[in-house]
């Protein structure tokens, strides 16, 4: 099998599409960090911060998986999405194929099905259908855009933080407003 490990990285305000040992492709968003590891009949990344959106290769006698510190995503072929900010849940959005999700600490995992969303983290996952929009702004990065509708004006200063690299202050008086 394929015989590889690498480290892909993001800096600030970036964003790289790479084709990985298996031929499947990702896009990395701005500050998101990696791990390949394809030794063995493995097909594993462990995605240590940011964004990262999959197209995977077909072959079902080796699962496709993604770690982050809130859980495992599994799959075989699919396209789908995963965030992981630094202190929220890691929210995998899925457009093609099915993927289950285990959050760290769980024994049992959710399906999902095209169109849907999961958060995962402290050993719990909830699942959520989106709307065309929402599937459309959960990867808006991939066109270099943010989209912020109904975040409060702090969650939407740590997303920007978050994609820059820095630290944004917000005053309590209009941290809670929402865009």
């Amino acid at each position: 099998y394929f015989r590889s490990t690498e480290t892909l990285k993001t800096p600030a305000a970036h964003r790289q599409q790479f084709t990985l040992a298996d031929g499947s492709e990702t896009e990395l968003s701005a500050r998101t960090e990696i791990k390949t590891d394809f030794r063995y009949g493995r097909r594993h990344i462990h995605l240590f911060h940011g964004e990262a959106f999959f197209s995977v290769a077909s072959d079902p006698a080796h699962p496709f998986l993604v770690e982050t510190p809130r859980g495992q995503i599994r799959v075989t072929c699919t396209r789908f999405n995963v965030r992981l900010s630094s202190d929220g849940p890691a929210i995998v959005t899925l457009y093609e194929g099915s993927v289950s999700a285990t959050p760290s600490g769980a024994e049992s995992s959710v399906s999902l099905i095209p169109g849907q969303t999961a958060r995962i983290g402290g050993g719990v996952a909830s699942v959520s259908t989106l709307s065309e929009a929402g599937m459309d702004a959960a990867v808006a990065w991939r066109r270099g855009r943010l989209v912020l509708d109904e975040l409060t004006v702090a969650a939407a200063a740590a997303r920007i933080a978050e994609y820059h690299g820095c630290a944004i202050s917000v005053s309590p008086t209009v941290g809670s407003l929402r865009l």
